[in-house]
């Protein structure tokens, strides 16, 4: 894998996966905690950048300092801006990523990459795998977070609300149906022919065991919108990895 693959499944590793509900109350009320994200986030990318290190070191720091100021400046906005969830996560990810990219430009002395197979290196089959990885982790644990923020913005409810019925939060409930209908739907888009048929069948039990949980503590059209989302950026995601793996 190339640098930017590895600088990018360590930002996801270590922005996500590794970042629990106690670390995120903690980064939005201490420096200590964005500290210690912004170093989380950092040491996973160091990792799966073992094999080029260490030339990386360098270029380590920052990202570190990126990390930290647009995390800072996502918190103080989400305080300022509550009901603005949705974009600020979106704008929040975006920044991250394009740091990324700022970085393997600054070290490379421009944008080194032509091709599909040049960004993500390797054999074709292990860069299919790679991206399959990459759309898992998304699946699972950047897509949850995403339904959220589109429930909270459709409702109209503040993003930093904690419960209640204007503030559905990401259970674990929806993590495991929601990862596990997204994981089996991107591996059928992979398969393609006969398996595309059965792609909405994937999203049916989560919708079934909601249905029979309306006692859940956020109205039902909570849930329809969370599982809309899932259709849509699981679609999204498919589409890309399809494109990606075809130009591999």
């Amino acid at each position: 894998m190339t640098p930017f693959f590895r600088l990018l499944l360590g930002h996801l590793v270590g922005d996500f996966v590794l970042q629990t509900i106690g670390l995120v109350h903690y980064k939005a009320h201490s420096w200590r905690g964005l500290f210690l994200h912004a170093g989380i986030v950092v040491a996973s990318s160091a990792l799966c950048l073992w094999e080029y290190l260490p030339k990386w070191w360098l270029w380590l720091v920052p990202l570190f300092v990126s990390h930290l100021l647009i995390d800072w400046g996502k918190i103080l906005s989400s305080r300022n801006l509550p009901r603005w969830g949705l974009l600020l996560f979106l704008l929040d990810q975006t920044l991250h990523v394009g740091m990324v990219v700022a970085v393997v430009c600054w070290a490379e002395r421009g944008w080194p990459y032509h091709l599909a197979t040049e960004i993500v290196g390797g054999a074709a089959g292990q860069a299919t795998l790679f991206l399959f990885l990459l759309g898992v982790l998304a699946a699972v644990f950047v897509m949850p977070l995403l339904e959220v923020q589109v429930a909270r913005t459709v409702l109209r409810a503040p993003s930093g609300g904690t419960g209640g019925n204007n503030s559905p939060p990401a259970s674990l409930a929806d993590r495991l149906w929601g990862g596990g209908e997204r994981i089996a739907a991107l591996a059928m888009l992979c398969i393609g022919g006969v398996a595309l048929w059965f792609v909405p069948v994937a999203f049916l039990p989560r919708a079934f065991v909601q249905l029979r949980h309306r006692d859940q503590p956020y109205p039902a059209r909570v849930r329809r919108v969370k599982i809309a989302t899932s259709i849509v950026c699981t679609a999204l995601l498919g589409l890309l990895l399809c494109w990606l793996g075809g130009r591999l």
